[in-house]
Protein backbone atom coordinates (compact mmCIF):
# COMPACT_ATOMS: atom_id res chain seq x y z
CA UNK A 1 0.00 0.00 0.00
CA UNK A 2 2.83 2.61 0.96
CA UNK A 3 5.04 1.50 -2.30
CA UNK A 4 1.75 2.12 -4.48
CA UNK A 5 0.06 5.28 -3.18
CA UNK A 6 3.79 7.04 -3.67
CA UNK A 7 3.60 8.49 0.12
CA UNK A 8 6.98 10.19 1.77
CA UNK A 9 9.16 8.36 4.66
CA UNK A 10 7.09 10.91 7.15
CA UNK A 11 3.87 10.47 6.05
CA UNK A 12 4.42 6.25 6.33
CA UNK A 13 5.91 6.80 9.79
CA UNK A 14 2.84 9.16 11.12
CA UNK A 15 0.42 6.55 9.60
CA UNK A 16 2.26 3.77 11.40
CA UNK A 17 2.35 5.61 14.70
CA UNK A 18 -1.57 6.20 14.52
CA UNK A 19 -2.11 2.65 13.43
CA UNK A 20 -0.11 1.25 16.54
CA UNK A 21 -1.53 4.25 19.05
CA UNK A 22 -5.17 2.58 18.07
CA UNK A 23 -3.69 -1.14 18.70
CA UNK A 24 -1.92 0.47 22.23
CA UNK A 25 -5.79 1.58 23.15
CA UNK A 26 -7.80 -1.30 22.40
CA UNK A 27 -5.19 -3.79 24.43
CA UNK A 28 -5.43 -1.12 27.16
CA UNK A 29 -9.17 -0.43 26.77
CA UNK A 30 -9.59 -5.22 26.86
CA UNK A 31 -6.87 -5.45 29.66
CA UNK A 32 -8.64 -3.11 31.78
CA UNK A 33 -12.17 -4.43 30.72
CA UNK A 34 -10.94 -8.04 32.07
CA UNK A 35 -10.04 -6.76 35.49
CA UNK A 36 -12.77 -4.49 35.71
CA UNK A 37 -15.77 -6.22 34.59
CA UNK A 38 -15.62 -9.85 36.33
CA UNK A 39 -15.52 -8.34 39.83
CA UNK A 40 -18.70 -5.64 38.86
CA UNK A 41 -20.38 -8.19 37.49
CA UNK A 42 -19.79 -10.37 40.83
CA UNK A 43 -20.58 -7.61 43.09
CA UNK A 44 -24.09 -7.17 41.15
CA UNK A 45 -24.85 -10.93 41.08
CA UNK A 46 -24.27 -10.85 44.65
CA UNK A 47 -26.52 -8.14 45.32
CA UNK A 48 -29.19 -9.87 43.55
CA UNK A 49 -28.62 -13.00 45.65
CA UNK A 50 -28.91 -10.92 48.75
CA UNK A 51 -31.74 -8.68 47.72
CA UNK A 52 -33.77 -11.17 45.71
CA UNK A 53 -33.06 -14.64 45.98
CA UNK A 54 -32.97 -14.03 49.91
CA UNK A 55 -35.47 -11.74 50.99
CA UNK A 56 -36.36 -8.81 48.75
CA UNK A 57 -37.92 -6.55 51.96
CA UNK A 58 -38.25 -7.07 55.34
CA UNK A 59 -41.78 -7.38 55.31
CA UNK A 60 -41.01 -10.62 53.20
CA UNK A 61 -38.66 -12.24 55.99
CA UNK A 62 -40.60 -14.92 57.67
CA UNK A 63 -41.12 -14.22 61.56
CA UNK A 64 -38.53 -16.43 63.86
CA UNK A 65 -40.31 -18.88 65.52
CA UNK A 66 -41.13 -17.84 69.46
CA UNK A 67 -40.56 -21.49 70.26
CA UNK A 68 -37.02 -21.37 68.63
CA UNK A 69 -35.28 -18.07 70.36
CA UNK A 70 -31.89 -17.27 70.04
CA UNK A 71 -29.46 -19.37 72.06
CA UNK A 72 -26.05 -19.12 73.79
CA UNK A 73 -23.36 -22.14 72.94
CA UNK A 74 -23.47 -22.38 76.65
CA UNK A 75 -25.23 -20.81 79.30
CA UNK A 76 -23.20 -17.81 80.59
CA UNK A 77 -22.61 -18.50 84.55
CA UNK A 78 -23.17 -16.36 87.27
CA UNK A 79 -20.47 -14.09 86.96
CA UNK A 80 -20.93 -13.80 83.22
CA UNK A 81 -24.02 -12.64 83.98
CA UNK A 82 -22.99 -9.40 85.22
CA UNK A 83 -21.48 -6.32 82.79
CA UNK A 84 -21.30 -2.29 82.50
CA UNK A 85 -21.70 -3.16 78.71
CA UNK A 86 -22.58 -6.35 76.88
CA UNK A 87 -20.62 -5.94 73.34
CA UNK A 88 -22.67 -7.85 70.46
CA UNK A 89 -20.52 -8.22 67.50
CA UNK A 90 -22.42 -9.87 64.34
CA UNK A 91 -20.12 -12.32 62.75
CA UNK A 92 -20.50 -15.10 59.87
CA UNK A 93 -17.10 -15.98 59.07
CA UNK A 94 -15.30 -18.87 61.78
CA UNK A 95 -11.98 -17.95 60.84
CA UNK A 96 -12.32 -14.33 61.84
CA UNK A 97 -14.15 -14.85 65.18
CA UNK A 98 -10.85 -17.01 66.01
CA UNK A 99 -8.10 -14.32 65.27
CA UNK A 100 -10.45 -11.50 66.44
CA UNK A 101 -10.63 -13.34 70.06
CA UNK A 102 -6.84 -12.97 70.27
CA UNK A 103 -6.50 -9.93 69.78
CA UNK A 104 -9.18 -7.01 69.71
CA UNK A 105 -11.82 -8.90 71.07
CA UNK A 106 -10.30 -10.86 73.76
CA UNK A 107 -12.29 -10.36 76.70
CA UNK A 108 -9.82 -11.47 79.39
CA UNK A 109 -7.40 -8.33 78.30
CA UNK A 110 -10.22 -5.85 78.42
CA UNK A 111 -11.27 -7.31 82.22
CA UNK A 112 -7.68 -6.91 82.91
CA UNK A 113 -7.38 -3.46 82.35
CA UNK A 114 -10.47 -2.96 84.88
CA UNK A 115 -13.35 -2.65 81.81
CA UNK A 116 -16.69 -4.35 82.79
CA UNK A 117 -17.76 -5.87 79.28
CA UNK A 118 -19.14 -9.04 77.91
CA UNK A 119 -18.43 -9.85 74.34
CA UNK A 120 -20.39 -12.02 72.71
CA UNK A 121 -20.76 -13.03 68.66
CA UNK A 122 -24.35 -13.24 67.17
CA UNK A 123 -23.98 -16.03 64.40
CA UNK A 124 -27.13 -16.71 62.23
CA UNK A 125 -28.57 -20.43 61.84
CA UNK A 126 -26.31 -21.24 59.05
CA UNK A 127 -23.49 -21.66 61.34
CA UNK A 128 -24.85 -23.83 63.98
CA UNK A 129 -22.19 -27.10 62.83
CA UNK A 130 -19.60 -24.15 63.43
CA UNK A 131 -19.27 -24.50 67.35
CA UNK A 132 -16.13 -22.20 68.74
CA UNK A 133 -15.06 -24.72 71.41
CA UNK A 134 -14.32 -23.35 74.55
CA UNK A 135 -15.67 -19.81 74.49
CA UNK A 136 -18.84 -19.81 75.61
CA UNK A 137 -19.53 -16.80 73.48
CA UNK A 138 -21.40 -17.43 70.73
CA UNK A 139 -25.56 -16.39 70.59
CA UNK A 140 -26.99 -18.01 67.57
CA UNK A 141 -30.50 -16.61 65.84
CA UNK A 142 -32.52 -18.66 63.66
CA UNK A 143 -31.90 -16.39 60.89
CA UNK A 144 -30.56 -16.92 57.69
CA UNK A 145 -27.17 -15.23 56.98
CA UNK A 146 -27.94 -12.57 54.50
CA UNK A 147 -27.00 -8.65 54.53
CA UNK A 148 -30.92 -7.94 54.64
CA UNK A 149 -31.54 -10.49 57.66
CA UNK A 150 -29.47 -8.36 59.65
CA UNK A 151 -31.87 -6.31 61.31
CA UNK A 152 -33.22 -9.76 62.73
CA UNK A 153 -29.83 -10.35 63.81
CA UNK A 154 -29.79 -7.40 65.94
CA UNK A 155 -32.86 -8.06 67.03
CA UNK A 156 -32.84 -11.58 68.66
CA UNK A 157 -29.43 -10.77 69.82
CA UNK A 158 -30.75 -7.61 71.73
CA UNK A 159 -33.34 -10.12 73.17
CA UNK A 160 -31.33 -12.43 74.43
CA UNK A 161 -29.03 -10.36 76.09
CA UNK A 162 -31.93 -8.30 77.88
CA UNK A 163 -33.20 -11.54 79.00
CA UNK A 164 -30.09 -12.97 80.04
CA UNK A 165 -27.73 -10.33 81.44
CA UNK A 166 -27.23 -7.43 83.87
CA UNK A 167 -26.17 -4.39 82.13
CA UNK A 168 -26.42 -1.05 81.29
CA UNK A 169 -25.50 -0.52 77.68
CA UNK A 170 -25.55 -2.71 74.70
CA UNK A 171 -22.63 -2.01 72.00
CA UNK A 172 -23.44 -3.32 68.84
CA UNK A 173 -20.45 -3.45 66.55
CA UNK A 174 -18.98 -5.66 63.39
CA UNK A 175 -16.16 -7.73 63.29
CA UNK A 176 -13.81 -6.06 61.50
CA UNK A 177 -13.41 -2.84 63.39
CA UNK A 178 -10.91 -2.63 66.32
CA UNK A 179 -11.94 -1.25 69.86
CA UNK A 180 -10.76 0.47 72.68
CA UNK A 181 -13.20 -0.62 75.04
CA UNK A 182 -11.32 1.09 77.86
CA UNK A 183 -12.22 4.43 76.02
CA UNK A 184 -15.45 3.27 75.51
CA UNK A 185 -16.30 3.08 78.95
CA UNK A 186 -14.18 6.04 80.49
CA UNK A 187 -16.04 8.73 78.15
CA UNK A 188 -19.24 6.87 78.52
CA UNK A 189 -19.04 7.08 82.36
CA UNK A 190 -17.92 10.63 82.41
CA UNK A 191 -20.58 12.06 80.06
CA UNK A 192 -23.09 10.87 81.85
CA UNK A 193 -21.61 12.22 85.41
CA UNK A 194 -21.35 15.74 83.40
CA UNK A 195 -24.93 15.37 82.63
CA UNK A 196 -26.77 13.41 84.81
CA UNK A 197 -30.36 14.96 83.49
CA UNK A 198 -29.35 13.68 79.55
CA UNK A 199 -27.51 10.25 80.11
CA UNK A 200 -26.31 8.89 77.03
CA UNK A 201 -29.55 6.50 76.01
CA UNK A 202 -28.35 5.90 72.02
CA UNK A 203 -25.20 7.64 70.88
CA UNK A 204 -21.43 6.52 69.59
CA UNK A 205 -18.88 9.15 67.25
CA UNK A 206 -19.75 12.01 66.00
CA UNK A 207 -18.85 10.73 62.73
CA UNK A 208 -20.94 7.93 62.68
CA UNK A 209 -24.40 9.25 62.14
CA UNK A 210 -25.99 10.76 59.03
CA UNK A 211 -26.60 14.34 59.46
CA UNK A 212 -28.81 14.93 56.41
CA UNK A 213 -30.90 12.08 56.51
CA UNK A 214 -34.68 11.48 56.80
CA UNK A 215 -33.66 10.82 60.26
CA UNK A 216 -30.25 10.35 61.86
CA UNK A 217 -28.91 6.66 62.98
CA UNK A 218 -25.22 5.71 64.16
CA UNK A 219 -23.21 3.49 62.00
CA UNK A 220 -24.00 -0.05 62.25
CA UNK A 221 -20.21 -0.38 63.17
CA UNK A 222 -20.32 1.28 66.59
CA UNK A 223 -23.28 2.10 68.47
CA UNK A 224 -24.46 1.93 72.49
CA UNK A 225 -28.13 1.29 73.64
CA UNK A 226 -29.08 1.98 77.04
CA UNK A 227 -31.08 -0.81 78.82
CA UNK A 228 -33.98 1.06 79.23
CA UNK A 229 -34.58 0.92 75.34
CA UNK A 230 -33.79 -2.53 74.31
CA UNK A 231 -37.01 -4.08 74.80
CA UNK A 232 -38.39 -1.22 72.68
CA UNK A 233 -35.80 -2.06 69.44
CA UNK A 234 -36.60 -6.03 70.04
CA UNK A 235 -40.77 -5.64 70.27
CA UNK A 236 -40.47 -2.83 67.23
CA UNK A 237 -43.39 -3.92 64.39
CA UNK A 238 -41.61 -6.33 61.91
CA UNK A 239 -43.67 -4.54 58.75
CA UNK A 240 -42.05 -1.12 59.68
CA UNK A 241 -38.46 -2.35 60.24
CA UNK A 242 -35.85 -1.02 57.54
CA UNK A 243 -33.78 -3.12 55.77
CA UNK A 244 -30.75 -1.85 56.93
CA UNK A 245 -30.26 -2.23 60.88
CA UNK A 246 -28.21 0.57 61.92
CA UNK A 247 -30.99 2.60 59.88
CA UNK A 248 -33.78 0.17 61.79
CA UNK A 249 -32.41 1.36 65.17
CA UNK A 250 -32.30 5.17 64.14
CA UNK A 251 -35.41 5.22 63.02
CA UNK A 252 -36.95 3.50 66.23
CA UNK A 253 -34.49 6.25 68.50
CA UNK A 254 -36.40 8.98 66.22
CA UNK A 255 -40.05 7.83 66.80
CA UNK A 256 -38.83 7.73 70.56
CA UNK A 257 -37.80 11.11 70.45
CA UNK A 258 -33.93 9.55 71.51
CA UNK A 259 -31.54 11.99 70.53
CA UNK A 260 -27.77 11.15 69.34
CA UNK A 261 -25.46 11.79 71.82
CA UNK A 262 -21.93 11.92 70.54
CA UNK A 263 -19.39 11.02 73.42
CA UNK A 264 -16.30 9.54 71.74
CA UNK A 265 -14.01 10.91 69.11
CA UNK A 266 -14.75 10.53 65.46
CA UNK A 267 -14.66 7.06 63.64
CA UNK A 268 -11.77 6.32 61.53
CA UNK A 269 -10.95 4.38 57.95
CA UNK A 270 -7.04 3.64 58.30
CA UNK A 271 -5.53 1.12 55.71
CA UNK A 272 -2.06 1.92 55.24
CA UNK A 273 -1.44 3.69 58.45
CA UNK A 274 1.75 1.88 60.04
CA UNK A 275 1.51 -0.23 63.48
CA UNK A 276 2.98 2.79 65.32
CA UNK A 277 0.75 5.68 64.22
CA UNK A 278 -2.62 2.72 64.52
CA UNK A 279 -1.44 2.93 68.31
CA UNK A 280 -1.52 6.22 68.68
CA UNK A 281 -4.42 6.80 67.45
CA UNK A 282 -6.25 3.99 69.66
CA UNK A 283 -5.12 6.02 72.71
CA UNK A 284 -7.17 8.38 71.83
CA UNK A 285 -9.95 7.11 69.11
CA UNK A 286 -12.92 4.76 70.47
CA UNK A 287 -12.76 2.46 67.14
CA UNK A 288 -11.09 2.34 63.90
CA UNK A 289 -12.59 0.33 60.35
CA UNK A 290 -10.11 -1.89 58.86
CA UNK A 291 -11.93 -4.33 56.93
CA UNK A 292 -11.22 -7.97 55.60
CA UNK A 293 -8.43 -9.52 53.66
CA UNK A 294 -4.75 -9.16 53.66
CA UNK A 295 -5.20 -5.67 55.80
CA UNK A 296 -7.31 -7.32 58.12
CA UNK A 297 -4.62 -9.98 58.89
CA UNK A 298 -1.57 -7.40 59.00
CA UNK A 299 -3.54 -5.34 61.67
CA UNK A 300 -3.54 -8.41 63.96
CA UNK A 301 -0.14 -8.19 64.30
CA UNK A 302 -0.63 -4.44 65.32
CA UNK A 303 -3.29 -4.94 67.62
CA UNK A 304 -1.22 -7.38 69.83
CA UNK A 305 1.69 -4.99 69.97
CA UNK A 306 -0.47 -2.72 70.68
CA UNK A 307 -2.21 -5.19 73.82
CA UNK A 308 0.90 -5.66 75.29
CA UNK A 309 2.11 -2.23 75.49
Amino acid sequence: YFIQSNLSVNEMMRICRFSLGRVYVRVLFLLVSLVTVPPLILRIYSHYRETTLAFTSVQNNPKIPQNNPAILQNNPTQSQRHAFMVVMVLSHLHNARIEARENWYNEDFWRSKNVSIRIVFVVGISQRDKFDDSYNDLIFTNVTESKTNLVFKVREGMRYINEHFEYEYILKTDIDVFHNFQLWEEKLLAHNSQNPGNKVKYGGAKFMWHRYAKYRWCSGLGYVVHRTLVPQIVEYPEHLLENAEDRATGKIMQELNIEIVNFVNGWLMVYRTSCEKLHEILNTTAAIHLGFGNVFRRRAECWKNFMFH
